[in-house]
């Protein structure tokens, strides 16, 4: 004989929304902690960061092998850079870093435009700390292999511009709200 447990029910969930005191007004979305907003904005800047790194790295790769000719190899590089003048070094390093510098502004705007537009009441300084977050992660992943450089310059670039995003993304929810 098998003995089987009573059915039990589970709650049934409503179909549709609890009736508010005024239906008038708009309903209010929970709002979030502005850290959690720093958190979002940061994740926005890495997300957009990411996609614009492979054209960034593209577009290097194209200047230099304007430079040096379609065969170039990084050993190659190298070796051409041992003997090259300190202009054309110079050169060489703008190529790589500009490029790379356009996608971290650009990514960094995005992830600040995301911080002002939808965290209720924030703007450019929440923005700007998500930009200070990814320059610690940024600069904390690469600081073994570039040095302090590696971990000033991603600040640099990330911080004016995510608050410059902020700044637009607020302006941008104030206008849809009025």
């Amino acid at each position: 004989m098998t003995i089987v447990a009573e059915k039990r029910k589970l709650p049934v969930l409503q179909s549709r929304p609890a009736e508010r005191a005024n239906p008038e007004e708009p309903e209010a979305d929970e709002d979030r902690p502005p850290w959690h907003w720093v958190g979002f904005g940061t994740v926005g800047i890495f997300g957009a960061w990411l996609p614009l790194m492979g054209l960034a790295q593209a577009m290097s790769s194209r200047l230099i092998a304007a430079m040096f000719g379609a065969e170039v190899t990084p050993e190659s590089l190298r070796t051409t850079l041992a003997t090259s003048s300190p202009e054309q070094r110079v050169r060489v390093g703008l190529a790589l870093a500009i490029p790379h510098a356009i996608g971290l502004t650009l990514a960094a705007m995005a992830g600040g435009y995301l911080v002002g537009r939808y965290g209720k009441g924030l703007g450019p300084r929440e923005a700007a700390i998500s930009g200070v977050a990814l320059g610690i992660i940024v600069g904390g992943l690469t600081f073994s292999a570039v040095g302090f450089t590696g971990f000033l310059a991603p600040m640099v670039l990330a911080v004016p511009f995510a608050a410059l995003g902020g700044k637009i993304g607020k302006k941008r929810a104030d206008a849809g709200a009025g």
